[in-house]
């Protein structure tokens, strides 16, 4: 959008903007200078309408001038400045045939020092010419890391992005058959206690520490052979126990949320735009001029081509748009806290854990609001713990100490 800004001095002011909206002439950003001055936006289109409604009655002084149009005739007047893009374009081109980062993501337990080395040592690392057979260098990662179930390799600019997924390696899981007891994971309150195998250690109400045992795998048997008048001879089996132990517990979350919604409304203006995207190289016009001090962008693909070559062409519409900050308003807070908490519950607490309870606190300031949570819920606190019988392992130690 192509307009001029512009000093106007006179008498009677506000009969020459009634007069403009009677000759469909938008006038934008009115500025009053006082009784006698203003300063108004005019399309360039509009221009000559406008002098001749002001006649010589106003004084009209062009303070500045905006769109594509005035650039381009800005630029086309000097040469040096056509050969300075020129050059830009070009350096662009030729830098844009070399990679200047390299980004990984995805990678846990694999260093990132030994990736980068294997992707050297495979052809691609920072400052070499973009590499054009990049299933090589993947083949290259498969064979030096086992780790890796999965990777891939592109270009974004001069940024080279290696993305990467590991191994998934299964924990270890308790044999059935082996002696175990279940004991608690977290410390809590003693809800519900259902032994299937083993003996229950704790009671409904009583308080669970972190690793004491819930249900036993040691059950105590009474020998009832009777002989010579001996008492009783008290023996035990060891079992695998299983069963849940259910328990209460109080999480606590503090978070921040923003005070204020920032609402945007379209003025009505708006520029053109395209982006060209091909074999690394990008372009877009709207990075070269933005006019406007907020706005909305939205891409409308044209062309994408594969083969020979990739190449993405788009249009490009960028909306003017008016920032206004709105405070929130009460039900929008606590349902954004609820929000929040969920977030917070799914990445801290058990997906099965039942909430009996919960309490949200505000604390409001100025710009950022306090959410302190207090949720009570009841899950199941057990784990299972393998452990060596007294006689196994009195025996397993006379043997290390012999050796």
């Amino acid at each position: 959008m192509d307009e001029k800004r512009v000093l106007v001095e006179g008498f009677e002011l506000q009969k020459l903007v009634n007069r403009c909206l009677k000759a469909e002439i938008l006038l934008r950003r009115i500025k009053m200078k006082g009784d006698l001055a203003m300063e108004v936006s005019v399309k360039s289109e509009n221009w000559t309408a406008f002098q001749k409604i002001a006649g010589s009655k106003y004084r009209l002084t062009v303070l500045e001038e905006r769109g594509l149009r005035f650039r381009w005739n800005q630029i086309s007047r000097r040469k040096s400045t056509l050969v300075g893009i020129c050059l830009f374009f070009l350096i662009l081109l030729y830098q844009n045939a070399f990679v200047s980062q390299i980004q990984i993501n995805g990678y846990e337990h694999l260093s990132e020092e030994e990736l980068r080395q294997s992707l050297k040592a495979a052809g691609l690392y920072e400052g070499c010419r973009k590499p054009e057979d990049l299933d090589k260098i993947e083949v290259a990662l498969y064979r030096e890391f086992e780790e890796i179930s999965w990777v891939g390799i592109k270009y974004h600019g001069s940024m080279a992005s290696v993305d990467l997924s590991e191994r998934h390696i299964e924990e270890e899981t308790v044999k059935s058959d082996e002696p175990a007891h279940i004991v608690a994971k977290e410390s809590a309150y003693v809800e519900k206690v259902i032994p299937r195998e083993g003996l229950a250690q704790v009671e409904k109400g009583s308080y669970a520490e972190k690793g004491e045992i819930l249900i036993s795998g040691i059950v105590p048997l009474a020998d009832t052979t009777y002989g010579n008048g001996e008492e009783e001879v008290q023996t035990s089996r060891f079992v695998h126990a299983e069963g849940e132990v259910y328990g209460k517990q109080n999480h606590r979350f503090l978070f921040y949320l923003d005070a204020w919604n920032l609402k945007r409304t379209e003025t009505g203006f708006w520029i053109p735009g395209i982006s060209l995207q091909c074999d690394g190289f990008a372009f877009d016009t709207t990075k070269l001029f933005w006019p406007f001090d907020s706005g909305i962008r939205k891409e409308t693909e044209l062309i994408r081509l594969k083969t020979p070559f990739k190449l993405k062409l788009s249009f490009i519409s960028v909306k003017e748009v008016t920032l206004q900050k709105v405070k929130k308003s009460e039900a929008e807070i606590k349902q954004e806290a609820l929000t929040a908490l969920r977030k917070e519950m799914k990445e801290n607490v058990a997906e099965k854990a039942q909430i009996l309870n919960k309490s949200l606190s505000f604390s409001p300031g100025e710009n950022i609001i306090e959410v302190a949570a207090m949720v009570e819920v009841l899950e199941e606190i057990g784990e299972t713990k393998t452990f060596i019988p007294e006689k196994e392992k009195s025996q397993k130690e006379a043997e290390e100490e012999g050796i």
